[in-house]
């Protein structure tokens, strides 16, 4: 996985000063965030919350952190809701939060957060209806960490007529079929900056692109960029299993498949990360 290093930066350069965090993490996944940001100096003090839709990914996680910590000779203990971490400078809390991220933004009443995290998410909601919804979790000074947000490119090379009808057809069905007709699912992370710059409560920090670019290395990939290639050539097809109009799809992802196993493919994708801050009131 991509991310600015510029954005990760700045970022670092946000949390400088404090002490300690209280960290909302959306669409947490199995926690790859929270032990990234730790394996970089961005924290290492907070109260970190994992929130996720999909329970098996949240039990998933505390077996994967479990595993990175030890692997870095940081104790973890187990909790009743997560596990906390210490030593060699750590002091976390980690919980998971099992609910839909929209439904607990509506209800949340506890105590504002410090750092609002959302990696590879914001493209799968309306941002234009929540993203303040989100924001409003902040507490005044607090920041905001959007990362991989899906900005309207997606290439495989080498590319001919069927690869070019086949994303722009994908990409049509992103913007029109997934969220409600002509909602701009594919340039997420343009619209994202777009609205944040016309709210008067926030101020952006720093955008950058987070690009994901798989090449083959003399002829092949890793593991885990060969399992990427072929998820993201099922996810194109199965996307498109219903458009009739195209009647290559069967013989395309074979064909896709094949490109990939040969280790004949290039896949790139524009992405952009994404900082800002909640203003204080004067």
């Amino acid at each position: 996985m991509c991310l600015s290093q510029r954005v990760l930066d700045s970022l670092r350069g946000q949390l400088a000063t404090r002490n300690s965090l209280r960290v909302l993490e959306i669409g947490a996944g199995i926690g790859t965030m929270p032990a990234r940001l730790i394996d970089l100096g961005i924290i290492a003090k907070a109260e970190y919350m994992m929130l996720d839709s999909d329970l098996s990914s949240l039990e998933r996680g505390w077996e994967y952190l479990d595993e990175w910590a030890s692997s870095r000779g940081i104790e973890s203990t187990v909790m009743e809701d997560g596990m906390k971490l210490t030593g060699n400078g750590i002091d976390c809390e980690i919980r998971g939060v099992h609910k839909d991220a929209i439904e607990f933004a509506r209800t949340w009443n506890g105590r504002p957060f410090g750092l609002l995290i959302a990696h590879l998410f914001l493209d799968l909601i309306d941002v234009r209806s929540h993203l303040q919804l989100f924001l409003d979790l902040l507490e005044e000074g607090g920041v905001f960490y959007f990362s991989s947000n899906f900005d309207g490119m997606t290439s495989i090379l080498p590319s001919d007529d069927r690869d070019a009808m086949m994303i722009e057809a994908y990409h049509s069905v992103m913007d029109h079929k997934s969220l409600g007709w002509g909602y701009p699912r594919s340039r997420t992370g343009s619209q994202i900056i777009s609205l944040l710059l016309r709210m008067d409560d926030v101020d952006l920090v720093d955008a950058a692109a987070s690009d994901w670019v798989v090449i083959p290395r003399k002829g092949s990939y890793t593991r885990n960029e060969g399992d990427f290639l072929h998820f993201m050539i099922d996810t194109i097809g199965n996307a498109l299993k219903e458009d009739h109009s195209i009647d290559f799809l069967e013989d395309w992802v074979v064909s896709k498949h094949r490109q990939v196993d040969e280790g004949r493919m290039v896949f790139i994708v524009h992405q952009i990360d994404v900082l800002g801050m909640r203003r204080r009131h004067p």
